[in-house]
């Protein structure tokens, strides 16, 4: 190959990586905010996002601080609940037990599944930190430019995050397995730890690094 090839060679490969870290860019940039949760109008699967709430919601608060269901591809549902009682909020942890909603609906099998309820007090500023991280990011909810290119979904998670703003009434917005590195990907690590706060042993510091992550990526989220 000549000089002359191989520079040209070097100029093409260096344009092609540019332009895939763009488009990677690009990529985080669509996931790195909440969109419209689907639901009963948009999914076509009006029995399943029926059931969810029926079965999920059963014998939790009417009017939570803020509430994150979710639900995986292959793995049984749970819905995170803050809920504030005599003067006091716990979280609540609600799943199906060993089978999934899913797997309910497309069998047809007429059988409810149990579920498994863990339920923890939160301290006072850990329980408004997150309340406002839930409300930040429900606020920022986007539906995708018409520009944005869908890719197929595989298996994944939905994260589906609700939250009742004053005046206005409930709203929700939610995301699926983000990107690695993405505010949303922060995101879901609090839901991760508030998940395992209320199913795994106490930990001397799990509440105040949840307390220490919402407030910093409250106040990230507040900035767009």
């Amino acid at each position: 190959m000549s000089r002359m090839s191989c520079s040209w060679f070097r100029l093409f490969c260096g344009l092609l990586a540019a332009s895939s870290a763009t488009l990677r860019v690009q990529a985080q940039a669509i996931e790195d905010h909440l969109q419209p949760a689907k639901g009963y109008y948009t999914s076509g699967q009006a029995e399943y996002y029926t059931k969810v709430p029926e079965v999920l919601f059963a014998g939790l608060h009417g009017t939570p601080l803020a509430r994150v269901v979710v639900l995986p591809s292959l793995l049984p549902e749970y819905v995170l609940s803050l809920d504030r009682q005599a003067n006091k909020v716990y979280l609540t942890y609600q799943s199906t037990r060993k089978t999934s909603l899913w797997h309910e609906v497309l069998t047809k099998s007429g059988v409810t599944p149990t579920l498994d309820t863990k339920v923890v007090e939160l301290q006072p500023e850990v329980a408004t930190a997150l309340t406002h991280l839930v409300s930040f990011a429900v606020g920022q909810t986007r539906y995708p430019k018409p520009t944005d290119t869908i890719t197929e979904r595989g298996d994944g998670t939905t994260f589906t995050f609700l939250y009742k703003q004053p005046h206005v009434g409930w709203q929700a917005g939610e995301v699926w397995s983000p990107a690695v590195g993405t505010q949303m990907s922060r995101l879901v690590g609090v839901v991760e730890h508030l998940r395992q706060l209320a199913t795994g042993a106490p930990s001397a510091g799990a509440q105040a690094a949840l307390l220490a992550e919402s407030t910093k990526l409250s106040a990230e989220l507040a900035q767009f």
